[in-house]
């Protein structure tokens, strides 16, 4: 059940800010576990679950099966009670640097806020779920209960700039995008989905859709998701656009050259199969078996041998 603002003491962004995602009980107190808009739609205390296999972007569209149990009953419950539908993603330690921790000590502290927009349960209780990533935000405060995780959290803003050079920035990652386009025409089509709910000219934006383009490992993606100076984003987003098409074009002629040998191969092949046709219709080459059994009848021709023995001899 969701309570008015009056009713819940509201915590400030900057209380806690010392306290962090990483304590175990330093978080929420008994009472500040029930959700308070910050906005419209947007509560300042949001459940958490860990993103994988790579981080979520405000923006995004995606898909998530949660097999029954507390991930299933968890959605559920915000998908019924929540204003907005909203609930917290946030990349684990251990996906990105392989250090495993408990509870909320597992939590990055920036994830991405996501709006459930469809919800499907099976008969078994698992459930099915369509989710669209809607703005970042800082876990200041947490607290665990029942296995769930909930955080007091900050919506952060990105720090934008103006000029020719973010432009610039923004044109060559539209070129490199068009570029990967070529190798995976796959990503025509979530460009234009994103281009019909989108406006270009917001690059903070631009950037978080192009990286999710890329292979990048997860530590790359955390540190994208990380950056709220537009700028920075665009020119590490464009870093890893550019390394993935190096990498795209180093596939590619691994593969050709993989490909020009097997067919040299097989041209080789065939060639030795025309010729050896060739010559034995001109007589002038005998198939394997035939030159065997001329080897062997050389062989036994001088041999001193029973009557019985060469008779059975010239038989085989």
């Amino acid at each position: 059940m969701v309570e008015s603002d009056n009713d819940i003491p509201k915590i400030s962004p900057n209380e806690g800010e010392n306290d962090g995602a990483d304590k175990d009980d330093g978080g929420l107190s008994q009472d500040d576990t029930q959700l308070v808009l910050v906005s419209k739609d947007l509560p300042d205390r949001i459940f958490l679950l860990p993103a994988g296999p790579k981080p979520v972007f405000p923006g995004m569209l995606f898909p998530l099966l949660v097999a029954a149990g507390p991930g299933a009953e968890l959605l559920k419950s915000v998908a019924r009670d929540v204003p907005g539908h909203m609930v917290g993603f946030v990349m684990t330690r251990e996906a990105t640097e392989g250090a495993p921790a408990d509870g909320a000590r597992r939590f990055h502290k920036i994830g991405t806020a996501a709006r459930i927009l469809k919800l499907q349960e099976s008969e078994q209780g698992a459930v099915q779920a369509l989710f669209q990533g809607e703005k970042r935000f800082e876990v200041l405060k947490t607290i665990e209960r029942d296995k769930r995780i909930m955080a007091q959290v900050l919506y952060l803003e990105d720090t934008k700039s103006a000029g020719d050079d973010i432009k610039a920035l923004g044109l060559a990652i539209i070129n490199s995008m068009r570029d990967l386009i070529k190798n995976n025409p796959l990503f025509s089509e979530e460009i234009k989905m994103f281009l019909s709910r989108t406006d270009w000219g917001d690059t903070g934006r631009l950037a978080d859709f192009a990286v999710t383009m890329t292979s990048s490992s997860c530590a790359e993606l955390q540190d994208v998701l990380e950056c709220l100076d537009v700028r920075k984003r665009l020119e590490k987003v464009l870093f890893l656009l550019r390394k993935e098409l190096d990498i795209n074009q180093l596939k590619e002629k691994i593969t050709h050259q993989i490909e020009e040998k097997i067919t040299q191969q097989q041209r080789e092949f065939f060639l030795r199969e025309q010729l050896k046709a060739i010559k034995q219709e001109l007589g002038m080459e005998k198939d394997d078996k035939q030159e065997e059994l001329d080897k062997l009848a050389g062989r036994v021709k001088d041999v001193e041998l029973p009557p019985e023995a060469r008779a059975r001899i010239n038989e085989e």
